[in-house]
């Protein structure tokens, strides 16, 4: 994967990197983000919301 651009700016951001395999570049792989400050997960609740998101749960 290699980071292509990002930009950001009054709390939105999007971003794109190339993605790689032996072969070369094969795909495009996006993101956007949303600041919202109503939503923020610190560090010391991250465990309990993946925990409910079941992100740990071997998907």
């Amino acid at each position: 994967m290699e980071a292509d651009n990002h930009l950001g700016g009054n709390g939105i951001a999007v971003g794109s990197a190339t993605l790689f395999d032996r072969q070369g570049a094969f795909g495009t792989g996006l993101i956007t983000a949303v600041a919202n400050a109503g939503r923020r997960i610190t560090a010391g609740r991250l465990d309990e919301v993946v925990g409910v998101a079941g992100w740990g749960s071997g998907f």
